[in-house]
């Protein structure tokens, strides 16, 4: 009796039923589903019907196969919008900004965006690891409040294998020039006001995340570190060496090389201390480590792989390192792959931290395919006179015969007219002279 009853209801429902013969494909199996008939009517109740017609539906975007839904959700998060684009037209220094770190580079939709939509696009989100690879953080992580830089350790988890492009902002645009926080601090004698400033960004803010991003440099593609003070800096310096186990979690055991960095950039935005001939603040003025200096036990082997091998911009703006252990980074000149290195920009260096020319020269030696060379109240240290350039000691000039564009913002005329000596560059097709005294 029981079946005969439900088997009548069957009936009863398909009567009542519209024909389906034009149901999307993959819905076959519509015929399937259990329906949940009203005991009165043997009709399906309205929220059935109601998610019935949903199915039948779909919005045309749900109906792309996951690949191409995937490479437009890659599109959407790593295309800059077409507003930023034509402002970016109109400043120049707001496209050098850009050339920092492909991060900078990114639309305003962030892939937590997409992948919050519905269940279907957070799946095939979290299925992109190449969507969540570029690694954006500055003092908004800080101050947002609850577990610091949790979304720099979900983007690391998602990104699966990909190469990484990483940019840390730790700038505060509030900041007053000043390297310690004040607190209670007199404005003016003439003034009856206390001060109180904190700077966001803290040494243990870089510290953190740091040791978050480290343990996976062997995916590094691009880093960029911008602070205003020194601390964070030389916290990031310490970092990236790798050479205290007990301070940075690094990978055991260490890479021998970095191939897949292409980009590397570090810049204390500070460039009043640069006019100063001491280094501010005085006691950290020794460099310290070397960034990936751990990598370089072996380098002085023949046979071992260069640190970086793949490097093609190198930045250092505002931050010294020892510049006789530099060029070791890069492969020799003679190596049947030369550096490929074809951006270097060292600029706002003090007197005191700047390379002599020996190591600048060496440095040069290591670029043989150099392209853009920009220094600005920088290069080696100043001649102390006209008498003592490089041409008047009998020194030879560095090759390059790729460089095509030279900039120099000099303090210092001397200075300006010994870095030109040391450049054997027939190829050179723009020059740009800046007196930055």
């Amino acid at each position: 009796m029981c079946l005969s009853v439900t088997t009548t209801a069957t009936a009863v429902a398909s009567q009542r039923l519209p024909a389906t013969p034009s149901l999307p494909h993959g819905y076959a199996q519509y015929k399937q589903l259990t329906l949940r008939l009203d005991p009165q009517t043997h009709s399906p109740c309205s929220s059935q019907r109601v998610a019935m017609a949903r199915k039948t539906r779909l919005a045309p975007i749900a109906r792309l196969p996951v690949e191409l839904l995937s490479y437009i959700f890659l599109l959407g998060a790593h295309t800059p919008d077409s507003d930023r684009l034509s402002e970016d037209e109109c400043d120049p220094d707001q496209e050098h900004n850009d050339n920092i770190s492909p991060c900078l580079q990114s639309s305003g939709t962030s892939p937590d965006v997409l992948a919050a939509v519905n269940r279907h696009w957070r799946e095939v989100a979290i299925g992109t690891p190449q969507l969540w690879t570029r690694i954006c953080v500055t003092i908004g992580d800080v101050m947002r409040g609850g577990a610091p830089f949790s979304v720099v350790s979900r983007y690391v988890s998602r990104s699966g294998k990909c190469p990484l492009d990483i940019y840390i902002d730790g700038r505060d645009p509030d900041w007053d020039f000043s390297e310690t926080d004040s607190v209670g601090a007199v404005i003016s004698p003439y003034i009856d006001e206390l001060y109180d400033y904190t700077h966001p960004f803290r040494v243990e803010h870089m510290h953190h995340v740091l040791n978050i991003l480290i343990p996976h440099v062997r995916r590094f593609r691009s880093l960029a570190v911008l602070t205003d003070r020194w601390a964070p800096m030389q916290t990031a310096l310490d970092c990236l060496s790798m050479e205290i186990p007990a301070f940075v979690s690094a990978p055991r055991p260490l890479p021998s090389s970095l191939p897949l960095l292409e980009s590397l950039v570090l810049m204390r935005c500070n460039e009043f201390v640069s006019y100063h001939s001491e280094f501010s603040p005085a006691d950290q003025k020794d460099p310290g480590f070397l960034p990936f200096s751990a990598l370089l036990r072996d380098a002085d082997d023949p046979a071992s792989e260069p640190v970086l091998p793949g490097l093609k911009k190198l930045v250092l703006s505002g931050v010294h390192t020892e510049w006789s252990a530099l060029p070791r980074l890069l492969p020799p000149p003679q190596s049947p792959s030369p550096s490929p290195l074809e951006t270097l920009d060292m600029s706002y260096h003090c007197t005191e931290v700047r390379p002599s020319e020996r190591d600048f020269r060496a440095l040069l030696a290591r670029c043989p395919k150099l392209r853009t060379l920009s220094l600005r109240v920088s290069g080696p240290r100043s001649p102390d006179s006209a008498d003592t350039c490089s041409t008047a000691q009998g020194a030879s000039p560095v090759p390059l015969p790729h460089l095509e564009r030279v900039t120099l913002g000099y303090d210092d005329p001397y200075a300006a007219a010994a870095v030109l000596d040391l450049l054997a560059a027939p190829g050179v097709a723009q020059l740009t002279l800046e007196d930055a005294s």
